[in-house]
């Protein structure tokens, strides 16, 4: 079984803060999807929170950057 497409999008999570969401297809037609949103605080052992720092759009939280980094 191979990857065959990863496609990342930006969604908002339950406190309108931005979030990196993750699809994955196989060649055998198999499919996930999984999300990354992040606490109040970051941990050791939490995934690193990459933000745009743009504060035109929600106030500097978007994650337009993690999305092109993770699109294959």
């Amino acid at each position: 079984m191979k990857i065959v497409s990863v496609v990342a999008r930006q969604l908002l999570d339950c406190r309108a803060r931005p979030l990196v969401e993750v699809e994955i297809a196989t060649d055998t037609g198999h499919f996930g999807r999984g999300a990354s949103p992040t606490g109040s605080s970051v941990g050791v052992h939490e995934a690193f929170v990459l933000r745009d720092g743009n504060p035109a759009e929600y106030n500097g939280l978007s994650v337009h950057r993690a999305v092109s980094a993770v699109t294959y």
